[in-house]
């Protein structure tokens, strides 16, 4: 869970997205983005692939370990 939620946070730093921003693209409820982003829930299988088609990353790079 902390893997994809840090990765989400960096993915996020990179593009210049704010949640806010992921919420609009994804449809998705900003408490629903800051729950994942902030509090370590995890995101349903749909909601993932909205993330990720918002974002345009793998599933590999969601949850990447970093070395």
């Amino acid at each position: 869970i902390r893997i994809m939620k840090n990765n989400i946070k960096k993915i996020l730093r990179e593009k210049d997205i704010t949640q806010n921003e992921l919420a609009q693209m994804t449809g998705l409820d900003k408490s629903t983005i800051s729950r994942y982003v902030n509090f370590n829930r995890i995101p349903r299988g749909e909601n993932i692939l909205k993330i990720m088609k918002a974002l345009n990353v793998s599933i590999d790079e969601l949850f990447k370990e970093e070395k």
